[in-house]
């Protein structure tokens, strides 16, 4: 089965090879048609573009500028799109039960989630991209050499001759024509899907034009979507009812959240970046429809791998706090980073030194800072390092 991006590449090169024949002499159109009525549309491409790399730069971008023009006029567009298979899990029996499609692509595990025991939430960011053809000029260099050296050895005997290379005719400049996909919309999506019958069954589309989703997460009946492109756009989506999903609340904030995480008494954490800080968001989202950024910390040239990764953050609810890796100074210092939340409030508890940073769990009091070559122990009551464990 033809993929659909591969559909529309021969459908617009196609549709190229009878737009060009307009801007092509009589003598190499009438040539070009002869593979055209076979249906032999690769010879004739491929002559379409040995004609055009005769020509100048500027001449061949003038054609192909007005290509481009009449190529958009027509409906040559590929919106991508993600497929789910569904099975039964019965003990030790997997079954297919079937399968169903949405517009858009996913960015993590977070874009999708269960409702209940019967609807499936779907977040996605479609992105409209349309066929465009580009000229490109580029040289080709001389050789240096002036000869190819040839060494022939027999009975410990050698000899060596030359072959010379006459490089008065090198080719030096060649023009190429590529077809190319260009974004002309993205905007974002949520579906929700019935399980039982793999059925869309609602769904919200369109979201933030321009922007694509950087983080998502399901807490009880909302579904929050961190959308970005000059402001950070926290969305709550009410899905109490499948059936009409819809946004009771938007946040626009600067910055960006990669990673979003609950927290008890109807707060939410962020994780992410702004003007090239590592930004922790603190939302107070008790009411969705006016929600609030109640604290932040920034710290300055500093990138973490919770930005990519969850698994590195560490929430230890019983104390309030949550611990992720830093590199601060983007390495100058690396370490783990300690923030508490109470009362609607960030603080910057401590930074614990470990070089190359990966992870964190905690036993107790005990806070357990890994890398691939050290495990520290912190004492979380007494904020110091009680002993540290070297893995090389």
């Amino acid at each position: 089965e033809m993929c659909i991006r591969d559909r529309l590449y021969l459908e617009a090169a196609v549709k190229f090879i009878e737009i060009s024949l307009r801007y092509l002499p009589s003598n190499v159109a009438e040539a070009i048609r002869v593979y055209v009525d076979r249906g032999e549309y690769s010879e004739a491409y491929s002559h379409i573009i040995e004609y055009l790399s005769t020509l100048g730069y500027k001449e061949v971008s003038s054609i192909i500028e007005q290509i481009n023009s009449e190529l958009s006029e027509s409906s040559y567009r590929y919106i991508d799109s993600t497929r789910f298979y569904v099975y039964s899990i019965n003990g030790i029996e997997i079954g297919y039960r079937g399968m169903f499609t949405v517009e858009g692509s996913l960015l993590d595990q977070f874009c999708m989630e269960e409702y209940g025991d019967r609807y499936f939430i779907v977040a996605t960011t479609s992105t409209e991209q349309e066929i465009r053809y580009k000229v490109g000029e580029y040289r080709i260099a001389p050789p240096a050499y002036k000869g190819i050296e040839v060494v022939t050895c027999s009975n410990s005997k050698c000899s060596t001759t030359t072959i010379p290379v006459d490089v008065r005719g090198y080719e030096t400049l060649k023009i190429d024509v590529l077809p190319t996909f260009s974004t002309s919309l993205m905007s974002n999506n949520v579906y929700i899907v019935d399980i039982e019958n793999q059925r869309v069954v609602s769904r919200l589309k369109s979201l933030a034009e321009g922007e694509r989703i950087y983080a998502a997460r399901l807490v009880k009946n909302i579904f929050f979507l961190v959308t970005f492109r000059q402001v950070d756009p926290l969305f709550a989506i009410d899905i109490t009812d499948p059936l009409n999903p819809r946004v009771l609340g938007y946040l626009k904030i600067p910055g960006f959240s990669e990673y979003l995480h609950p927290l008890p008494n109807d707060m939410l954490l962020g994780i992410g970046l702004e003007d090239g800080a590592l930004k922790i968001s603190l939302f107070n989202v008790s009411n969705p429809a006016k929600m609030a950024e109640t604290s932040i910390i920034k710290i300055s040239n500093t990138w973490s791998p919770a930005l990519q990764d969850h698994h590195a953050v560490t929430v230890y609810l019983y104390r309030n706090i949550t611990v992720i890796p830093a590199y601060i100074g983007y390495g100058a210092k690396q370490g783990f980073i300690i923030f508490s939340f109470t009362n609607n409030t960030l603080k910057l508890d401590d930074v614990i030194d470990h070089d190359n940073p990966m992870r964190s769990v905690y036993i107790g009091s005990k806070l357990f800072t890994i890398s691939n070559t050290a495990i520290k122990i912190y004492d979380l009551d007494r904020g110091s390092i009680e002993e540290e464990i070297n893995l090389i």
